[in-house]
């Protein structure tokens, strides 16, 4: 935010935000920044300054002042945690034990906040897992999701029956047995209409909208889809990322709470995965 843009200002948000946008200054070139919005003295801006520098929020060179990278680094781990935690609660509002339907914003999202509601145990405490998927998701996965999916191949035994076989449902199963432990059996009938999973008796039914589907019907089915993977080239990671991936979508959730048909969908899975 420019220091123009919001009433009354803190002084000190003031010149952080002057020299996020100058980036080097004298004493005297802050004060004259500051003077046209606040009538404050040169000595009170250079009162202020140096106590930002005592505080490591600002460096000074000589006459000149800076931002401190350091301070920026806490900054933004300070508000990337901040946020994680505001949407960690959101989100466990969203699903939690009680919830029978809930809506998820997207492929990626919502796969994660479901994985993070399993490994809460949301679903129950089954160590067994088994979904059924159109296609294996391709996803571009962060350090924090990478580990997140390691703890649950290591926590649980995990199962995916997959309709499709593609070369690029091959190439994700491959990397998803190598690095989460999770085991794949391809070209078996089955998410139609709703990609699932069953943990414990709850039947988790994900309703991913048709036009999706058909993006990666289109995608892993293109001759050149393994280029994907696992050095995908930009214009395709745009593709699918703006296309499938991230494509903000009604994603609708049920939760259905049925203990046999649970039991009958894990030990037909199981079969199948021999």
């Amino acid at each position: 935010m420019l220091p123009t843009e919001k009433k009354n200002p803190p002084t000190k948000e003031m010149i952080i935000d002057i020299l996020s946008i100058d980036i080097e200054l004298t004493a005297r070139g802050v004060h004259n920044k500051i003077r046209h919005v606040k009538p404050l003295t040169y000595h009170a801006i250079f009162k202020l300054l140096n106590q930002l520098v005592s505080e490591n929020v600002l460096l000074k060179d000589e006459m000149h002042y800076s931002l401190n990278p350091e301070w920026i680094h806490r900054m933004k781990e300070h508000y990337q945690i901040l946020e994680q935690s505001y949407l960690n609660k959101k989100e466990t509002m969203l699903i939690n034990k009680d919830s029978t339907h809930f809506v998820l914003p997207s492929i990626h999202e919502g796969f994660f906040m479901l994985m993070r509601a399993l490994e809460r145990g949301i679903f129950g405490d089954s160590k067994v897992v088994v979904a059924h998927f159109s296609h294996l998701l391709y996803l571009q996965l962060s350090k924090e999701e990478t580990a997140l999916l390691k703890r649950l191949g290591e926590d649980r035994k995990i199962y995916y029956l997959v309709n499709h076989k593609s070369p690029l449902d091959k190439m994700i199963a491959y990397y998803n047995k190598t690095t989460f432990n999770y085991e794949t059996k391809l070209g078996v009938p089955c998410a139609e209409p709703f990609y699932l999973y069953v943990i414990g008796d709850k039947i988790v039914q994900i309703n991913i909208p048709r036009e999706l589907r058909d993006a990666m019907d289109k995608i892993y089915n293109h001759p050149f889809s393994t280029t994907l993977f696992p050095k995908p080239k930009v214009a395709q990671i745009t593709t699918f990322v703006n296309e499938v991936a991230y494509k903000k979508v009604k994603i609708d959730v049920h939760v259905i709470t049925d203990k046999s048909a649970a039991q009958d969908i894990v030990k037909r899975t199981l079969e199948r995965m021999r």
